[in-house]
């Protein structure tokens, strides 16, 4: 909406939501660390996690998203996901190194 604005623009176009989308997926990927992504794999798992520090820092940047309809449950913000699944494929990319060596 600020970028359509300040192009005088009167309506928000697909391009202007694209750059948010990656600006804000860029802000996760700089403070995500590996203790977060530990914490939301769990969540996607559905494991328990008792790291209850890093789980607040999750839901203070809003990397983790609560919600209350009835019970109360977690879900992993949609853009996090992605960065979730590269960190995968990374931390599994360097244990088949590790192992190879």
């Amino acid at each position: 909406m600020i970028k359509a604005l300040s192009k005088k623009q009167e309506t928000v176009t697909r391009e202007h939501v694209d750059a948010s989308v990656v600006k804000l997926r860029n802000e996760f990927d700089r403070v995500l660390t590996a203790s977060h992504y530990a914490v939301l794999d769990n969540v996607l798992g559905e494991a328990p996690t008792d790291d209850a520090k890093t789980r607040m820092e999750l839901y203070q940047i809003r990397a983790l998203l609560e919600y209350e309809n009835g019970d109360r449950w977690n879900e992993v913000h949609p853009l996090v996901r992605p960065l979730l699944e590269r960190h995968r494929q990374r931390s599994q990319a360097e244990l088949s190194t590790d192992l190879q060596t």
